[in-house]
């Protein structure tokens, strides 16, 4: 009987998921029409989700181990567009998929991870990551980000100088690193637990663009690029 209803589970999934380490599990495209708003949810693994000159939404998944392990899914909720990694039996298990997500740069990204590395590019948009512990880094335009890590690093670096708007980064342990063009002036509202802030940037009470850094246990840098 058991044997039984293993047989019938397996045979009901995707043929996706019991593709070998470095296969390809999805490889899929959506038109940006009526989309504001891209939502991954992904488990372990890396992420790059890559801002570009496009009108698509494209998703490209990777399994990262072998044997029966992942699923990727897309679809669409009203203008959001749900990039979803799951275990294909059981959910709650570790499921480790590389995915790369290359969209229009003013689209707004909401991330959500357990455990991942997710590198970030020529995003312009709104941005919201989650993540319980991991590495984000990459270079970004977005004037609304907003970023709550468990444990681990943030490396980002601003490709303009922000004019207005906000970021917000929550740190509970690790070190976080953020680095604006020379000329960025801010409006801090800085907060540290048993960790430490070194801020290299200009500030002012008048400032559009307000940071927002609190940090319980680690580092918050904030500097201009190191002179050559």
């Amino acid at each position: 009987m058991l044997y039984l209803m293993v047989t019938i589970m397996i045979s009901a999934l995707s043929w996706s998921s019991l593709a070998r380490a470095g296969e390809v599990l999805l490889d899929h495209t959506v038109p940006q029409a009526g989309v504001t708003t891209v939502w991954i949810k992904h488990e372990e693994g890396t992420v790059r989700i890559e801002g570009m000159e496009t009108e698509t939404i494209h998703v490209r998944a990777e399994k990262v181990k072998g044997g029966l392990s992942c699923l990727t899914k897309v679809r669409t909720e009203g203008d959001t567009v749900l990039v979803k990694t799951a275990h294909a039996l059981f959910s709650g298990l570790s499921c480790e998929v590389d995915l790369v997500v290359t969209m229009p740069r003013t689209l707004a990204v909401r991330a959500d991870s357990g455990a991942s590395r997710v590198q970030l590019a020529h995003l312009r948009g709104p941005l919201h990551i989650n993540m319980g512990a991991g590495h984000v880094r990459g270079t970004i335009d977005s004037e609304d980000t907003h970023i709550k890590l468990g444990a681990g690093h943030v490396d980002l670096v601003w490709g303009h100088v922000p004019q207005r708007g906000i970021l917000a980064i929550k740190a509970g342990a690790g070190v976080v690193t953020l680095t604006f063009p020379r000329g960025t002036t801010i409006r801090p509202d800085l907060v540290q637990g048993f960790g430490r802030i070194i801020n290299a940037l200009q500030t002012s009470s008048t400032s559009g663009f307000l940071l927002q850094a609190k940090v319980g246990f680690g580092s918050v840098t904030l500097q201009y690029p190191q002179s050559s």
